[in-house]
Order: structure tokens, then sequence, then C-alpha cells
């Protein structure tokens, strides 16, 4: 026998089905007043008259499936935002952040290995509408909601105007804050060389890293190396500055991270050469730089009997353009 509770609308047409093995089944629909919403109900949409203060913790209770409670929260300066919501008997809850007009903005199941939920993120002074709920609006029972603003003045700036640096051979730890932290480094280039920036996630999951110029336009970025979520990129680098980013996938993760920088070897621009292998057998050989794909003139003078291979002083190199890749061939 099973039993569902569930606060249906008003005029509106429903169609249940049901499913099973047997062939034979009774079903019946009442309503009951004791599940009737209480006139001190939270509201589920923006028209609530329920509110939510910083620094103070609001008990709740989801009083049947599919309830939503919505509560108005002001902000009155913009900064840090944390916002939490325990289950008490509410078994998975659901958070969801709405701005002033009712959009949704940010929304979160689970947080760490529980099943309670979170959101960190960085909030303007204006209105914004809380709601708290259970996971695919499935659960009843009571919870816990509070916001508190988070103090992260020594925080890593999220543009060109960062005051955190990067230094070539060391290793910077950082944490994203919030969900949609971006921590801007700048990076300082001597000489022009290959240079090679590493994004490791301690407990950041799934890392992105951006490259910009100084005057912070995007010139490189990458999601994922290998079969890690971790990034890196490895890219001809001139003489002057750059802004490296350090983030995480579609901005939705918080966590701790690794950032370094470091040369990997110079690129060589040279004649071609001719090496002989074991076969005594002669081939062209072009030492060059694969991302600009400079090649000495006399490359082209050189006999279209020989085979030409392109390649490069350093195994590590990440973002290859596909032509610069060498030729399948055993030395």
């Amino acid at each position: 026998m099973v039993f569902l509770n569930y606060h249906f609308e008003e005029d509106l047409d429903y169609f249940p089905l049901v499913q099973g093995s047997n062939s034979f089944y009774s079903f019946s629909a009442s309503s009951r007043t004791h599940y009737q919403v209480n006139d001190d109900d939270v509201a589920g949409n923006s028209d609530t008259q329920s509110s939510l203060e910083l620094g103070v913790e609001t008990n709740g209770t989801l009083d049947y499936v599919g309830d939503r409670d919505w509560f108005k929260l002001i902000v009155e300066s913009s900064g840090l935002l944390d916002v939490e919501l325990i289950g008490e008997t509410v078994e998975d809850t659901y958070l969801r952040i709405y701005d002033s007009q009712g959009e949704l903005v940010f929304e979160n199941d689970d947080y760490g290995d529980s099943l309670d939920s979170s959101l960190t993120f960085q909030a303007e002074a204006g209105e914004y509408f809380v709601s708290a709920a259970s996971y695919d609006d499935s659960y009843e029972g009571s919870y816990v909601l509070s916001a508190r603003v988070l103090d992260v003045s020594d925080d890593v700036a999220g543009n060109s105007d960062t005051q955190s640096s990067l230094e070539l051979g060391v290793e910077t730890n950082g944490t994203l804050d919030y969900v949609g932290d971006r921590d801007w480094f700048k990076l300082i280039v001597e000489s022009s060389g290959l240079l090679d920036v590493e994004l490791i996630g301690e407990t950041v999951e799934d890392t992105y890293l951006r490259i910009y110029d100084s005057q912070g336009e995007l010139v490189f970025e990458n999601d994922d190396y290998g079969d890690s979520l971790d990034s890196s990129l490895t890219f001809q680098a001139e003489a002057g500055e750059y802004f490296v980013s350090a983030a995480s996938y579609d901005d939705s993760l918080i966590g701790t991270y690794s950032l370094s920088a470091e040369f990997v070897g110079d690129p060589v621009i040279g004649e071609p050469i001719t090496i002989d292998n074991e076969e005594n057998c002669s081939h062209s050989v072009c030492i060059c730089d694969p991302l600009s794909l400079n090649i000495s003139p006399s490359l082209a003078s050189e006999s279209a009997a020989a085979d030409i291979f392109w390649i490069w002083d350093d195994p590590r190199l990440r973002s290859l353009p596909s032509q610069a890749s060498s030729t399948d061939a055993d030395w």
C-alpha cells in the first residue's frame, strides 16, 4: 500500500499514473485538512512576508512534498555571502538564491559529503530571495537556514588591478573563496622563452586556467590537462607583463589550489640540419618554434626528395597547433 501527501494547486487538472506488476488495484484521493497550510506559513515566491537576517539562524518547516519556503534577504553593502541550509528532519535539502526580480542566480543540492546545501557568492548591495526546499521537491520536515558575510579582505583580486604576483619558479598557494571567484596574479617575464604554467587543484575538484596579456585581454585558456582535472598551458612568452587567472570549471567550485610558472626551454630557430639514423638514411630536420612555426627561409630550398621533420626541444608542450606535429617515423 502506498500513501502520497502532496499540496495541489486550485483549479488545475491532475492525472495519476499507477504502475505495477499486478493486474488489480484500487485508487482513491481525498483532501485532508491537517495538511492545510497555516496562515503563518512561508510563501513560496517573491510575495513572501518572511525575512532572513544576516547572522541569525532561522528555523522552518517544509510542510508538504513540493513545499518551498522563500525568505527576503536585504544586503546593505557588497561582500562575500555564505548561505547554508541544514536539514534537521528534511533528509536532503536544496538551496536556491534569486535576485530582486525573482530570477534564479545560484543553486546547490549537496555540499561536501553531506546532503545539506551551501552557497558562497559575491553579493552586491540590494535585495535577494533565499529558497529553502528539498531535493526534487520530494521531502518534508524541519530545517535551519542562515546567511552571513565572510571576511575576505586579503583575498586576491579578480582583475588587472590585482596586487598579487606570481614569481617564476615559485609555487603559489591560493583559495577560491566563493562560487565565481577568480584569482588574478601579475607575472613579469624578463626575457622571451617557452613558459609552462600549471594550476593544480588541492581541494578544488576541477580547475580552469587563463592567461591574459598586459592589457587584460585573454590570450590562452585551459580546462583539463591529460587525464586529470588540473590545468596547464605552455606557450612562447615574450618579455613583458602577463596576468594569470586561477579559477574553477564553469566558476562553480571553491577550495584551495597551487599555481606555478617556469621556463621549460628556449626554442631554437635555426638552419635545417641533416641527421643520419641507424639505417644511414638522411632526413632534413628543422629545430623551430612549433607554436609560431617560424622557419628559416633556407628550408624552402631543401631538396624535395628529403623527408622534413619538425622537432622541438621540450617534450612537455601543451597546446600545439595541429600542423606542428612530428611525422611518425622510427629514428
